[in-house]
């Protein structure tokens, strides 16, 4: 039987498995015992991420839209049919009418590909990265990349953690487990969460009614507020882990916490772990750092990359 090392393709915490392999066909998985996010354990879905291999609507073959219906075609037919639409629309309108969307699971090196592709090819800034979830634009990069942004393995050494937790254990099964382990470990911790779950009920506080604006007053140290307990917790913390799994409030609501989180960060000690919807949104969100937000609207054709 042979053993392939890989990463888990559902969320963005990056477990390593390995993918066993018996007469050309996968038969399951094991968990990378030395591998640092994993350590030997995989949640349901890492368990489970070979089955769709066999799933009977998995598609094995590009289909076609010919004689009033979908029919399966060779790759090499299917992909001269791709390319002579993006040119035909391409000579007609500019290759600013085309446009590019690639998920949140697209490789790294798969999104360079469709970057060059995209400005080098067509000369068309119309790119969604990770476009299906919410656009990334509104993630301050400083709680992304430099000195504040948190690690797996820093919740264990946090002496505070401020976790919001709509669904972690389901969306961030690894990320939920150490949160636990911290826990019962003795490590302070606050969870915002309408859901009376397991982390809620282990937390030394639980915050049921929360609003961005509410949280940054009780952080920054402003008095009277409802949130005073958590203040206070905040304020006797010396290594204090914000958890914030993206995709958790409407976009908007979002922006204002995560600017919050941004202003706290600046003047203080604190760090923040974002856990991005896709198991690689991350990478999406650094390929379009600095591009501003791309406009796909008026496109006359769209190439996509799930």
């Amino acid at each position: 039987m042979l053993r392939v090392l890989t990463v888990c393709p559902h969320c963005s915490a990056g477990c390593g498995l390995y993918l066993l392999v018996d007469g050309g066909d996968v038969i399951g998985v094991m968990p990378a015992a030395g591998h640092p996010v994993s350590r030997g354990s995989l949640c349901m879905k890492g368990w489970t991420s070979f089955q769709h291999l066999r799933h009977p609507e998995r598609l094995e073959s590009p289909l076609m839209r010919m004689n009033g219906g979908l029919e399966a075609v060779p790759w090499e037919q299917a992909l001269a049919r791709v390319a002579e639409g993006l040119e035909t629309v391409k000579s007609r309108h500019g290759g600013g009418a085309v446009g590019f969307l690639a998920s949140g699971r697209t490789t790294n090196e798969e999104l360079l590909l469709i970057d060059r592709i995209a400005s080098a090819g067509f000369g068309t800034k119309a790119i969604g990265f990770d476009a299906w979830s919410h656009p990334l634009h509104h993630v301050p990069a400083i709680l992304v990349e430099g000195p504040r942004v948190g690690r797996l393995d820093e919740i264990q050494a946090a002496d505070l953690l401020l976790v919001f937790d709509p669904g972690l254990a389901d969306h961030h099964p690894q990320v939920a487990s150490r949160v636990l382990r911290a826990m019962e470990q003795g490590r302070k911790s606050v969870v915002l969460s309408p859901r009376r779950d397991i982390l809620a009920e282990r937390a030394t506080l639980r915050v049921e009614g929360w609003s961005p604006e509410g949280v940054a007053a009780a952080l920054r140290g402003g008095g009277g507020t409802s949130n005073e307990p958590l203040g206070q917790l905040w304020r006797e913390a010396e290594r204090p882990l914000l958890i914030y799994p993206l995709k958790s409030l409407p976009l908007l609501r979002e922006a204002d916490l995560l600017l919050a989180f941004e202003h706290l960060v600046e003047k203080s000690g604190a760090r923040v772990l974002l856990l991005f919807p896709r198991a690689n949104s991350r990478g999406a969100f650094h390929r379009r750092k600095g591009r501003g937000v791309s406009d796909i609207r008026g496109i006359k054709a769209r190439m996509v990359r799930e």
